[in-house]
């Protein structure tokens, strides 16, 4: 569990989008992750945090903590 408003906020896009529980550490694609699920999210992330993110991503970033920490520092596009 995390308290990071971040990570919970992309907690929660995640398991949304996929009907699985997601922690800060679950793996996109350990989760069963599809083309269809990381687009649903990317859509997701860019209208509730208004940020457009290329689909790979999340092959650099498949984690919600490794997404927060590369949104945080300006490498996640």
């Amino acid at each position: 569990p995390t308290e990071d408003p971040l990570e919970l906020s992309l907690c929660r896009l995640w398991q949304s989008r996929m009907s699985v529980a997601v922690e800060p550490t679950s793996n996109f694609f350990q989760l069963g992750g599809t083309s269809l699920s990381a687009a649903e999210i990317l859509v997701a992330i860019e209208a509730d945090l208004g940020v457009s993110l290329e689909p790979s991503v999340l092959a650099r970033a498949p984690t919600p903590r490794l997404l927060a920490e590369s949104l945080r520092g300006g490498n996640a596009t």
